[in-house]
């Protein structure tokens, strides 16, 4: 199946389809803003590798379910920092990307979809870490 009309803001549809993962990409977005646009970035990268839009779709909720999946799931874990919380978010899904796209190496996903103060926090740099930066 080929691409004929491509939604501009595939994020916000595929939110739309899964309440439950929109919800907790909210919460994702408050702790660490900017996860919001490395969805989305995420998406935009899928689309430019596959011509089927149905696999690019199944990718994308397989993927950034089980990312979304995984920082939930340590938000229920006490002794987790935020950035831990953050690293599962985006260790699974540059996993599960990585997995998906031949050729592309977890490596090259990162530097791709991550925005660099996210790079520099989940490479140790106490600065900006989460809601601190805010205050």
């Amino acid at each position: 199946m080929t691409k004929t009309a491509i939604n501009p803001k595939p994020l916000k549809g595929w939110c739309g389809q899964h309440p439950h993962e929109r919800k907790i990409l909210a919460l994702l977005e408050t702790d660490w803003p900017g996860t919001q646009e490395v969805s989305q970035k995420a998406m935009e990268y899928l689309r430019l590798h596959f011509a089927d839009t149905d696999i690019d779709v199944q990718i994308t909720a397989r993927s950034l379910s089980q990312a979304l999946r995984a920082y939930h799931d340590g938000l229920f874990k006490q002794s987790l920092a935020d950035r831990s919380r953050l690293a599962l978010f985006v260790d699974t899904l540059i996993q599960e990307l990585s997995n998906e796209i031949p050729g592309e190496t977890a490596m090259g996903l990162r530097q791709q979809l991550l925005p660099e103060r996210m790079l520099s926090v989940l490479d140790g740099n106490p600065k900006g870490q989460g809601q601190a930066d805010a205050a």
